[in-house]
């Protein structure tokens, strides 16, 4: 396990596929792999696919069929029964009881080999070889293609930022605060300052102006070294 693992490809993914099928643990199927066990977890939790269940009015609660709540959210106006409402009954029903079965939280997170995949109307994940590759190519695909940010996504990180650093705020702070509505990294951000996606520039960032500019190792092969020649002349 120490020398370096390749990226996973189609034959990994199918042996995946047919082991989850067989109910095998993910230890065995890390074995076949010669991989570790949380990189084949990843890879099912990061492809699987998800398929809705059929509820009762789109409701799971054990006793939506027959419910005749109301106002339960504090409106006296609204008209519906509560268990038809957008607004979500189960944050404030104490009666609320959940009928899905949750099997798929838990190893090997999908349901490719139960038993009752087959007529089961609950929420359920399977896992298909060709399709999590496909995914997997996208992904890359998207990941080399600029900027991956909706234009307001990319207004709102801009705001942030510019206003943040502009008031002197180290980006480590910033991200600390608004951690849940920057979609990217610290890391990202000082590409996309560096790159001058942003309002603000590196000459704005109060330690980068202090930097000095890095010196590139000089190579120690090629035509000038002339090293490839050792041992070869006369």
């Amino acid at each position: 396990m120490s020398e370096k693992i390749s990226r996973m490809k189609f034959d990994d993914r199918e042996t995946i596929e047919i082991g989850v099928a067989r109910m095998q643990p993910l230890q065995r199927i890390a074995e076949l792999l010669n991989r570790h066990v949380a990189s084949v977890a990843r890879e099912i939790k990061r492809h699987r696919i998800f398929i809705p269940g059929s509820y009762f009015a789109g409701n799971d609660c054990k006793g939506a069929k027959g419910c005749t709540k109301r106002h339960l959210c504090g409106d006296d106006s609204c008209p519906m029964y509560c268990y038809t409402c957008a607004k979500d009954c189960h944050v404030y029903c104490d009666e609320y009881i959940s009928t899905k079965c949750t099997k798929y939280d838990f190893p090997p997170y999908v349901c490719n080999g139960c038993e009752k995949r087959r007529n089961c109307s609950d929420d359920r994940y399977f896992y298909d070889a060709k399709v999590a590759d496909r995914k997997s190519i996208d992904t890359r695909k998207t990941s080399r293609v600029g900027i991956h940010l909706s234009d307001e996504e990319l207004a709102d990180v801009n705001r942030i930022l510019s206003d943040g650093i502009k008031k002197g705020q180290p980006l480590a702070h910033i991200f600390a605060v608004h951690e849940q509505e920057i979609p990217i990294t610290s890391r990202t951000a000082y590409i996309y300052i560096n790159d001058g996606i942003l309002d603000v520039r590196n000459i704005d960032l109060r330690r980068q102006t202090r930097y000095k500019r890095r010196r590139k190792k000089k190579s120690e092969s090629g035509i000038l070294t002339q090293k490839f020649r050792q041992g070869r002349t006369y």
